[in-house]
């Protein structure tokens, strides 16, 4: 590792691998900077880990999965809210829609439905992706006879 002002450069076997924005402290308190993406395949195997978690409310990306987790937490059982909470930070990882995906789970909570995994995934995880529609004129056999006797007029 090499430490800088600003940020934390991770190295291996002499490839730089990460960069990392460097967090400092004030006084006697203790700082810490955790990215889900790092750790949420192996939530995903155990997702209770996250219950017990020390770093669990860092692990959070936004305000928006705080109030999530704060909702299924209370309203949930244990192993559910842990499960929901870390799939749906899986999906937000999985499509790149972090900041979306928490509005939309945020409304429903919001409408008094909190929305299914299922549900989730149909809107944010784009299995069938639309292909654009191509049209491909054919010409007609009898232009390309012509070209082959334009070029033997040539010759």
């Amino acid at each position: 590792m090499r430490l800088f002002d600003a940020r934390l450069e991770l190295w291996c076997a002499g490839v730089h691998t990460l960069t990392l924005p460097r967090i400092h402290a004030r006084g006697q308190q203790r700082r810490r900077s955790v990215n889900y993406h790092h750790v949420i395949e192996s939530l995903v195997k155990k997702p209770r880990a996250f219950r017990y978690a020390q770093w669990r409310d860092d692990l959070l990306p936004a305000d928006d999965y705080r109030h999530i987790w704060q909702h299924v937490d209370e309203t949930l059982s244990a192993d559910k809210a842990c499960h929901y909470i870390v799939r749906l930070l899986h999906l937000a990882k999985k499509t790149g829609r972090e900041s979306a995906l928490g509005r939309y789970v945020l409304a429903g909570i919001e409408r008094g439905k909190l929305p299914s995994l299922l549900e989730c995934e149909d809107r944010f995880l784009s299995l069938n992706p639309a292909l654009p529609l191509v049209v491909v004129h054919q010409h007609a056999l009898g232009d390309y006879q012509a070209l082959l006797h334009m070029g033997d007029c040539h010759e």
